[in-house]
């Protein structure tokens, strides 16, 4: 079978490979001789590939070895409880496991997701809270995509209603697997919410019984107040604030603080080597202004838009199809 093929199967499920030692799957992927599959208590995924390999075999080992296996084709087969790889001039024998991962059944009806589905997960994957806040999940609710970490809200709306009858969560783990996935349809059971893409791989999330709170009615509520014009230079500002910007342990974001003050702008950041500030003049003679932000997000909203409006106890960026609102810092 060809190389290339084998590993790219692969590398579409890797980011389900849990790594910790605390797991019975840890770094492992596990054929079926039709599809592969890696499993981290959380999410599976679930790709579609024929081999003559069944069993679970170690993911980070396998992938190291295809990568680095020079030959276009190689001969793979499996005798007892190990799988033969073999080229021109290398010769690799993996072991296999019977380590099991969850029995799921695809399902057989598939809703289409809209196109800017993935754009709007982009978007509120900056606003989600910490592990073991119901708010480090994004919900999806009909024509909605939101998140909120108790100080960010973050609203984006998709051409077309997606999510009924339902509403799902999304946990912030699984965001990123989600958007590397590239979807294109949707379904979900009792258990799990179900991701096909194009290439016919499943990303399956496990779902989640908790509540999300009311974060609607306050995205409803309108900001009155003052709307400024953010400064054109503001962004080449944010990418030079950046380099001196601590990183959220979270959510692995580097974040800003915006002062704004009469007249004046300035970009702070600070990190365990050092400190850096851009001030900037700006059209504004109101009450000061502090927040924090992360500056690849608001580079984002300042390529659609540059106009803000700051409310009592609150700022708001709105254009079409996104909304966030940001609480200021006293």
């Amino acid at each position: 079978m060809k190389r290339e093929k084998l590993l790219q199967a692969i590398e579409k499920v890797k980011p389900a490979v849990t790594q910790t030692s605390l797991t019975e799957q840890s770094n492992l992927i596990l054929f079926d001789t039709r599809t592969v599959k890696s499993y981290n208590d959380e999410i599976l995924i679930v790709n579609p590939i024929r081999t003559k390999i069944k069993g679970a075999v170690p993911a980070n080992e396998l992938i190291s070895l295809l990568q680095k296996m020079k030959d276009d084709k190689i001969e793979v087969e499996q005798k007892k409880n190990e799988v033969e790889i073999k080229g021109e001039t290398t010769k690799a024998v993996i072991k296999t496991s019977d380590t099991s991962f969850p029995e799921i059944t695809t399902p057989k009806k598939w809703k289409n997701l809209q196109e800017d589905f993935i754009e709007g997960m982009k978007y509120c994957k900056f606003s989600v809270a910490e592990q073991g806040n119901v708010l480090s999940n994004v919900l999806l609710t009909k024509d909605r995509i939101i998140s909120c970490d108790n100080y960010r809200i973050t609203e984006f709306i998709m051409k077309k209603e997606t999510f009924i009858k339902k509403k799902h969560l999304i946990p912030s783990s699984a965001i990123s697997a989600l958007i590397s996935h590239k979807p294109i349809f949707f379904s979900s059971d009792k258990s799990w919410l179900f991701f096909r893409n194009e290439e016919g791989a499943s990303l399956c999330i496990r779902k989640t019984n908790e509540k999300y709170p009311d974060i609607e009615s306050i995205l409803s509520e309108k900001i009155k107040g003052t709307k400024i014009k953010l400064p054109d230079e503001l962004r080449e500002g944010l990418q030079r604030t950046k380099i001196l910007s601590d990183e959220d342990i979270v959510t692995g974001n580097r974040i800003v603080n915006i002062n704004i003050r009469k007249n004046r702008l300035t970009c702070h950041g600070e990190c365990a080597i050092g400190r850096i500030d851009e001030t900037m003049k700006i059209d504004y003679k109101g009450k000061d202004i502090s927040f924090a932000i992360v500056p690849d997000f608001l580079n984002e909203i300042l390529g659609r838009t540059q106009n803000m409006t700051v409310g009592d106890s609150s700022l708001k960026f709105k254009i079409k199809n996104l909304v966030h609102i940001i609480q200021l810092i006293v």
